[in-house]
């Protein structure tokens, strides 16, 4: 063999190994961009969840248009939190353990602020948007753990999905 055909060869393989290379890397960069943004708006569902207690509170009162699309508004939620509770049991367990544990804890904290705003009157006059808190909205642990799950998830350069 030929010197000049054997560099040649070497010459197209490495090209080759880093044409595939980047390619790859290129690939997982948009998978994690992908489920960085899907997480984040998963995340983003709960917390509009806890603000729902507010607008139910905040509600003109005897306006039974505003409770009709409050009453929409949680059925879309609720939608979409059931979405990503199954996107995330496909793309991470590990990840939808961990968001299963938040929306439990935004279930519990908020329920009876929902409640508590569904059993006063609406609001007549500007006055009473000031309402004050409706309850302690403590999330905080199970936000960070899934938070923590979420950054395990994407990191770049992680070499092994499965554990």
């Amino acid at each position: 063999m030929n010197i000049e055909f054997i560099i040649g060869l070497i010459t197209v393989a490495i090209s080759a190994i880093g044409g595939i290379s980047a390619f790859l890397y290129r690939r997982r960069v948009d998978d994690v961009a992908r489920k960085r943004l899907t997480c984040a708006e998963a995340l983003s569902t709960l917390l509009d969840w806890l603000e729902m207690p507010y607008r139910i509170r905040r509600r003109p009162a005897g306006n039974d248009e505003t409770r009709s699309k409050l009453t929409e508004s949680m059925h879309n939620l609720q939608a979409r939190i059931n979405f990503y509770r199954a996107w995330l049991q496909v793309e991470s367990p590990q990840v939808a353990h961990k968001y299963e544990a938040l929306h439990q804890a935004v279930k519990t904290v908020a329920a009876p602020a929902i409640q508590q705003a569904w059993e006063q009157s609406g609001i007549s006059q500007d006055a009473e948007m000031n309402i004050g808190s409706l309850g302690k909205f403590d999330i905080e642990k199970p936000q960070d753990d899934f938070l923590k799950a979420v950054r395990d998830e994407i990191k770049v350069w992680r070499i092994s999905r499965r554990r």
